[in-house]
């Protein structure tokens, strides 16, 4: 399994969230928007890779600020990341290893 595409919304309990889907709509300064925190995205950007297992930079993130969605890229949210295929890890082998090893069980 690998991530395409992801959203996060969050309020205070006590608060509403009324959205609308604003076609197309693009970060254009951070101070508009509250993303996700850095260890977030970290996370996050660990599940994000392309078949070969490789990091996809381009998997969107969509997220609300203003009663409004925003969508950018994991990329863009997270310039400089530290990738586990820096450590020679590689998802797609190990995820095939697994569901292998699953299928012999």
């Amino acid at each position: 399994m690998r991530i395409l595409a992801v959203c996060v919304v969050g309020a205070p309990e006590d608060q509403d969230i009324p959205l609308k889907v604003s076609e197309g709509k693009k970060i254009e300064r951070v101070g508009e928007v509250c993303p996700s925190c850095g260890h977030c995205l970290q996370i996050i950007l660990e599940n994000c890779f392309d078949k070969q297992g490789k990091y996809d930079p381009n998997v969107i993130l969509l997220g609300a600020h203003g009663g409004e969605f925003y969508e950018t890229t994991i990329g863009d949210a997270l310039p400089m990341p530290f990738l586990p295929q820096y450590l020679g890890t590689n998802y797609a082998k190990l995820i095939a290893q697994i569901a292998e090893k699953r299928t012999q069980s």
